[in-house]
């Protein structure tokens, strides 16, 4: 039995999926999904499908419900944690551009995980997949630090295909041996194809695939790692000519300011208007982000969240 919900302002999956013999769950354009609760008691789920949805409700900790794969698309950052925390998915597609980073995070518990497919302005906490023996792996924007090609490594012996378009260029030495692989792709740089031609005559086994770099525009913007300021990352995140920097996350875990991320939004925007400070802020439940056109002023809001009210 498939549940098929579209178009509605508030899908209570407690009520929603009362037949436990449900087997398929579709949320399309839902304003407010609660009732997370109710996914962990079924048990099972071949496939979940969640397209423009988001909740004013938290996910309950610990509860899993298994599935053959799991496709998002246009989540909100607070329906995003809350499915892919409680979904343990043998595929995952994930959509994201709603924050300019993908926290992989929001996968630590899935412990079935074999294709992973990703796209976003920049996925970065592959530490969180450490464990998984990946199959298939496609990311649109990767940060290639240790934590990624310690990911590749432990699925040395099981990785077949693995695709990556990166914004910033990508050379064969940034990648571990992968023995198993079959396909590769990797961003079209101008001045890394020689170096990539000349792997693929050494590693003909490997069918290996260009893929064309878009240029960053207001869709598709290009999001790298500007620096860690106190253990927050701050993002460039480039649409045509112009650059701005952003930074997002739980700030309720670094911040002194008491409550949640609406209550730290409410205080740093008063605290920036203050100090004369152009930033943006967004705030969720489970997230806040900052924006602006200047990196110091990012910085600022860091620390100003981090040290507290004067």
């Amino acid at each position: 039995m498939k549940g098929i919900f579209r178009r509605l302002p508030k899908v209570d999956l407690a009520e929603a999926l009362a037949n436990p013999e449900s087997s398929w769950l579709l949320l399309d354009r839902i304003l407010d999904v609660t009732g997370w609760k109710r996914l962990p008691q079924l048990g099972r789920l071949d496939r979940i499908t969640l397209v423009n949805c988001a909740t004013s409700e938290a996910a309950p900790e610990g509860g899993r419900v298994e599935t053959d794969a799991l496709y998002v698309h246009t989540l909100s950052p607070a329906c995003l944690r809350a499915i892919a925390g409680m979904a343990d998915a043998v595929e995952v597609t994930i959509w994201h551009f709603e924050t300019p980073v993908l926290d992989l995070s929001v996968l630590r518990h899935v412990s079935r995980l074999r294709n992973l497919f990703l796209h976003c302005g920049i996925a970065t906490g592959f530490g969180q997949l450490s464990a998984a023996k990946l199959e298939r792996l496609h990311v649109s924007n990767v940060a290639v630090d240790d934590e990624f090609r310690n990911v590749l490594a432990s699925s040395r012996e099981t990785l077949t295909q693995l695709w990556l378009a990166n914004n910033e260029p990508l050379r064969p030495e940034d990648l571990p041996v992968l023995p198993k692989l079959k396909e590769l792709r990797v961003p079209s740089h101008p001045e890394t194809l020689d170096t990539w031609r000349a792997w693929r005559a050494a590693h003909p086994d490997v069918v290996l695939k260009f893929q064309t770099v878009a240029p960053p525009s207001a869709t598709l913007p290009a999001t790298a790692i500007a620096e860690i300021h106190r253990d927050a990352a701050i993002m460039r995140v480039t649409t045509g000519t112009k650059i701005s920097y952003e930074s997002w996350g739980d700030f309720t875990r670094l911040s002194r300011i008491k409550g949640n991320n609406h209550d730290v939004r409410a205080w740093l925007e008063k605290a920036a208007a203050k100090a004369k400070r152009k930033v943006k802020v967004h705030s969720e439940a489970d997230e806040l982000g900052v924006t602006a056109a200047r990196i110091e002023d990012i910085r600022w809001a860091i620390d100003a969240m981090a040290d507290g009210p004067a």
